[in-house]
């Protein structure tokens, strides 16, 4: 199981304590393994909605379960596919920062598929597919971002950034080799209010035949070393790293002090790196993660040391020491 911990030095012993509590940038984080629980965050569970028995739990979403929003027609343009509703309002005048998505496994991508939005009619955000690609809208459609292939798993996020007027949509592929994603970036104009939960599977009544996993809302508008990072942590073979793994060295890295460990590795503040955003890369037994390649910093991890014979002998007097005392207070 991966937790958090942080590192007390107590003499020449190390003691790991349980780590205080964070600021929750992750609001929501959808595993659905076998149900639609949010495992991190405030909002609750995700609710199918439309057409509800086209919404179902499946065993081989991208790690693990998975969901599956089918659409009989998969016409892209009708009103048969199902939905999953996320109750969370993330019109802009509710939510001026807000980014959504996951993974995907298109398994028809023709019309014009709604994929994930708080659209009612009128281009309010959202991700959306036309003529075999991916595009986005907020306040008025972007499209042609990226190819949209059937049949494989797509890492695809959208940001919406009310104060900088500025909408993001990041998508990548599942080769973990990739370390950067497309993207593409527009006006975050969203009309107020769209539908105040977001529809996973819907744009306005456009539906989706797609298999969807680790879908996740934040209250930030992810940063592109942010978007990237999340996808290069959960591909790497050695880490994979969920999003809420993720969310504790972001936590870790705006602290810019201070040590977390995860599985067996102690990540810490670092500088001079060089790479592209969100860029994981080995270093040694450990790992560098940029996450601001404008200014070369992130984090560096390191495995855990192993105990010192001295540090054992020294916990063992520590120990001794402890028996010895309450045994005088019983004597006494």
């Amino acid at each position: 199981m991966k937790r958090a911990l942080s590192l007390v030095t107590v003499g020449m012993v190390t003691l790991a304590l349980a780590s205080p509590s964070l600021a929750v940038d992750l609001i929501g984080y959808y595993e659905f393994e076998g149900n639609f629980n949010n495992t991190t965050g405030p909002i609750a569970a995700a609710i199918p909605t439309k057409n509800p028995a086209q919404v179902n739990l499946i065993g081989g979403g991208f790690r693990g379960g998975g969901v599956d929003i089918n659409d009989p027609a998969a016409s892209g343009g009708g009103n048969t596919g199902g939905s999953l509703n996320i109750p969370f309002n993330a019109n802009p005048n509710e939510a001026p920062q807000v980014s959504f998505g996951g993974w995907y496994n298109l398994q028809s991508n023709a019309g014009f598929p709604g994929v994930t939005a708080i659209d009612n009619g009128g281009w309010d955000r959202g991700i959306h597919l036309n003529n075999n690609q991916w595009g986005f809208a907020s306040g008025g459609t972007t499209n042609n971002v990226a190819a949209a292939p059937t049949d494989e798993w797509t890492y695809v996020v959208g940001t919406f950034d009310k104060t900088a007027n500025v909408a993001t949509l990041y998508i990548g592929d599942d080769n973990a080799a990739t370390q950067t994603t497309t993207s593409a970036t527009r006006a975050d104009g969203g009309n107020n209010p769209g539908e105040t939960q977001i529809e996973i599977g819907r744009y306005d009544n456009q539906d989706l035949d797609a298999l969807v996993d680790d879908f996740m809302v934040w209250s930030v508008a992810l940063t592109p070393d942010e978007a990237n990072a999340i996808r290069n942590l959960r591909l790497n073979p050695t880490l994979d790293y969920s999003p809420a793994d993720a969310e504790l060295l972001f936590h870790l890295f705006d602290a810019g002090t201070g040590e977390v460990e995860i599985d067996g590795l102690i990540w810490s503040n670092t500088s001079g790196l060089a790479g592209t955003p969100g860029q994981l890369s080995p270093d040694g037994s450990g790992f560098n993660l940029v996450l601001d390649s404008q200014a070369g910093t992130g984090l560096a991890a390191a495995p855990v040391p192993e105990p010192s014979t001295i540090a054992i002998w020294t916990l063992l007097g520590l120990i001794g020491a402890g028996f010895g005392w309450r045994k005088m207070r019983r004597q006494g």
